[in-house]
């Protein structure tokens, strides 16, 4: 398998306890309505730039491909989910994308690329408090799967390519969620996302990277659902 430049231990798993209260959520009463909900977001992504720095590189074992690691700035997004809403709790599945600036410069040389864009898959859970009123807190917590694909920041031989990096992490926050209806809702969530990227997509090479790339940040999330 092919290794790349940084020094790293895989996952032996991504264990974490979504948010999930079934049987007494299901035969307790509340405000909102029980049953499956659509979702959309407007999600507010950032990336830590503790390793994404935008001065470091990667190449692979026989230095015939040059990743260069990008800063990614802060961008607003677009997101859908579908879940379940309990009486007391809540479960989706969503998805999550954002376009983002993103550079790269060392002694006075440059990338070529200058975006990025995050794709995020994520299994949540929500515990509502307050659930017999319309204005009902949260906590929020749930895993994710990431990929981060900088745009034109790798070259082999032929040229420069995309460099695509995954990882996956946890998900934990809190926020409040605002009933207009008992089926219309309007939400905003504050939550860190921990993300570990762990292998690496760039110029037709493919393989696990030797250090873990953190890719970790605090996000907000606003958005509203229907229960049908």
């Amino acid at each position: 398998m092919l290794v790349w430049g940084r020094r790293w231990v895989w996952y032996s798993a991504v264990v974490l306890l979504v948010v999930l209260i079934a049987a007494p959520c299901a035969l307790a009463q509340g405000y909102a309505k029980q049953g499956f909900y659509l979702g959309l977001y407007v999600p507010y992504n950032s990336v830590s730039d503790e390793d994404f720095d935008g001065t470091s590189y990667l190449t692979d074992e026989e230095a015939d491909v040059l990743v260069l690691v990008p800063e990614v700035d802060s961008a607003l997004g677009l997101g859908i989910a579908l879940g379940y809403r309990f009486s007391k709790a809540s479960v989706e599945i969503n998805y999550l994308w954002s376009n983002h600036d993103a550079e790269w410069s060392h002694n006075g040389l440059i990338a070529t690329g200058d975006e990025a864009e995050l794709s995020i898959f994520n299994l949540d859970g929500r515990y509502y408090f307050n659930t017999a009123d319309a204005v009902q807190p949260f906590l929020y917590g749930g895993i994710n799967i990431t990929t981060l694909t900088a745009k034109d920041f790798a070259a082999d031989a032929s040229g420069p390519d995309d460099a695509e990096y995954h990882g996956a992490g946890i998900n934990f926050g809190g926020g409040v969620a605002f009933y207009i209806t008992p089926q219309f809702a309007l939400n905003g969530t504050l939550y860190y996302r921990y993300v570990t990227m762990t292998s690496l997509d760039a110029a037709g090479e493919s393989g696990s990277l030797d250090d873990d790339m953190d890719a970790s940040s605090v996000n907000l999330m606003v958005g509203a659902s229907f229960t049908f």
